[in-house]
């Protein structure tokens, strides 16, 4: 069941499983795993995590892409 916190999308809703969630946490945690797939992963668990874009966003990308990202949501 998703919950929806303030101004987010309500048609947008992503569930994960015990299994699923410590084997997307298991390629987070590789050293082996290519870097693409761990931040892909990370988005994942962050998503069903019930975290929005900008909290999701902020330790991938430079500060000045949020702010242009900011800028373009308005």
């Amino acid at each position: 069941m998703c919950r929806i916190r303030g101004m987010r999308r309500v048609d947008i809703c992503l569930s994960l499983g015990p299994a699923d969630r410590s084997e997307l946490q298991a390629l987070i945690t590789s050293r082996n795993t290519v870097r693409k797939l761990v931040w892909r992963a990370d988005i994942v668990l962050a998503t069903a995590g019930g975290h929005g874009t900008f909290e999701i966003m902020r330790p991938h990308v430079k500060a000045d892409s949020l702010a242009v990202a900011a800028a373009i949501s308005r």
